[in-house]
């Protein structure tokens, strides 16, 4: 079935494949495995949150970094960019490649046009 949200004046469906994708914890029989897609849908709303979240109960950013200075600094300046290079690392074995690559560029986009944002709503008060 997959999720579900209204945007830009219709609905608009998450495959469940891509739901069912393990982005942090460890599969556990009997477990919700919608709960993984609701952590991606909660890293888009709030990174640092999840940032702190990772940080606190697995090693998903040590892992992926290899050191805690790199998630630190995400948390930071580029949360979602942190996100999906921890993202592209884990689900290629290693470097991230291809389409990977495609989502730490729109991740860094994201990021850097909050940003711009902020700083345009300062300038028109």
């Amino acid at each position: 079935m997959g999720v579900r949200w209204w945007g830009i004046g219709q609905w608009h469906r998450i495959p469940p494949e891509l739901c069912s994708l393990n982005l942090a914890f460890a599969s556990i029989p009997g477990d919700n495995p919608a709960m993984p897609c609701l952590l991606a849908i909660l890293a888009l709303l709030t990174p640092r949150i999840v940032i702190i979240l990772l940080l606190i109960s697995s090693d998903y950013l040590e892992s992926a970094y290899q050191t805690l200075l790199w998630p630190l600094l995400g948390f930071l300046f580029l949360p979602l960019t942190t996100l999906a290079y921890a993202f592209g690392y884990h689900q290629t074995g290693g470097s991230p490649t291809g389409i990977f690559i495609a989502l730490i560029v729109i991740a860094v986009l994201i990021d850097l046009g909050s940003f711009g944002g902020g700083g345009a709503a300062t300038t028109r008060r």
